[in-house]
């Protein structure tokens, strides 16, 4: 979940998704799990606001919303489990941060969702399903250079005992082709649930992430 300022507006709608993808997965299934991972953005320059007045509060000075958490690139907050209500409570304690440009670094989230399988508790036989919903445009590889991040990803694991994805400030966005193959490496179905105004880009990636493997994708 794209938790950037400009999505403060659909938090309440995000609010309710567990609770509406728990009916709707009960009419194919009462064996299933939920999990929920949040993601803004590379706290660097010039993705993120860097100076030391912002680390705590980067929202300071903006008088729309002067109130926001610090920036981070992903957190893996609650690993699959059948509780529907920890999931609507675990995004009910979720507040925005604010990132400097527009585009979002959502795909760190989606690479790290398919490749952290332990931590992520996917199970090897079920279904997976992977939902990124954000109201904005992704980051993608070549990206980062311009924060210097000349390292591309090395589409590894990387999120700490608090699962907090560490290589955010180290390692270019990962490219469509990376995503691709490991999301069909790990048998993952990728869901955008995304704002009309970015449904046709959303379709365009898709294409060159399904390219690398027959993946089932889907845009909403």
């Amino acid at each position: 979940m794209d938790l950037s300022l400009s999505m403060k507006d659909d938090l309440d709608n995000i609010r309710s998704l567990g609770t509406k993808l728990a009916e709707e997965m009960r009419k194919l299934t009462s064996n299933f799990r939920l999990g929920f991972g949040s993601f803004v953005d590379k706290n660097i320059s010039p993705f993120s606001y860097t100076a030391p007045r912002y680390q705590t509060n980067p929202c300071i000075g903006y008088k729309l919303f002067p109130n926001c958490v610090p920036s981070f690139g992903f957190r893996h907050l609650l690993p699959l489990t059948d509780r529907v209500d920890s999931f609507n409570e675990e995004v009910r304690k979720q507040r925005v941060s604010r990132n400097r440009d527009a585009p979002e670094g959502g795909f760190d989230a989606v690479l790290q969702a398919a490749v952290c399988k332990e931590k992520i508790g996917w199970r090897k036989d079920a279904l997976h399903l992977l939902v990124f919903t954000t109201d904005d445009v992704p980051h993608i590889a070549l990206d980062g250079k311009l924060g210097g991040l000349v390292q591309p990803h090395d589409g590894q694991c990387h999120l700490n005992e608090d699962n907090e994805y560490t290589a955010s400030n180290q390692m270019d966005y990962p490219s469509l082709a990376l995503l691709g193959e490991k999301l069909a490496e790990n048998n993952i179905n990728l869901i955008f649930a995304v704002t009309k105004n970015h449904y046709m880009l959303y379709k365009v990636h898709l294409e060159g992430v399904r390219e690398a493997d027959g993946l089932n994708l889907g845009a909403c």
